[in-house]
């Protein structure tokens, strides 16, 4: 799950693999990617770091079970988006380019 933050705003995308009915992975050019709601609380935790972190931008990586249980795996200040704005249709590009010229 990766979990974009700029400024205030959020957005969220799923990689979800392709899978045979024994779990296994399959290699497919197909794309699997779909747009998720967090659990409120993930959402705020991961606002809150950013504050404290004094950071306005950050990309958050998390794994997901099949319990819906969430994981924290990383944050990166400067990690890719690109493939969320794709699936979302969310103009994460722009939403940064606005904070910049409003907070420049």
């Amino acid at each position: 799950m990766r979990c974009t933050v700029v400024g205030k705003e959020y957005f969220v995308g799923k990689i979800k693999a392709n899978t045979n009915c024994e779990g296994q992975v399959i290699k497919t050019d197909q794309i699997n990617n779909i747009v998720v709601q967090p659990p409120k609380s993930i959402k705020m935790k991961a606002i809150q770091i950013m504050s404290e972190l004094n950071l306005t931008h950050g990309i958050f990586d998390f794994i997901v079970n099949d319990k819906d249980e969430w994981f924290f795996d990383a944050l990166n200040p400067i990690g890719q988006y690109l493939w969320i704005e794709d699936i979302k249709g969310s103009d994460i590009s722009c939403s940064i380019a606005n904070w910049l010229m409003i907070n420049n």
